[in-house]
């Protein structure tokens, strides 16, 4: 059942035409925090996580000390620690 390679090459540049003709386009989610607006990926996260998360990341810009990151982790639901952490 296996291909000879020049069938395998011809699949190649047809899916390569086909390609360049419709490429991928990423399905986004806009969301708004802070009166700025953001575009997340659907599949990254939940757009409530996501702003929660991007509002964790606002307040410790203002004051990146270890002690300020802890109080703030801890104010998060878990679904959103889990993506600061990782």
């Amino acid at each position: 059942m296996k291909k000879n390679i020049k069938e395998l090459s011809d699949s190649a540049i047809k899916m390569r035409k086909y390609r360049e003709k419709n490429p991928y386009k990423l399905k986004t989610t806009g969301i708004i925090v802070n009166e700025k607006k953001y575009y997340i990926p659907n599949n990254a996260m939940k757009p409530a996580s996501a702003k929660s998360f991007i509002k964790f990341l606002n307040k410790l810009e203002k004051n990146s000390n270890i002690e300020n990151y802890r109080k703030l982790i801890a104010k998060e639901l878990k679904p959103v620690q889990r993506v600061i952490r990782s």
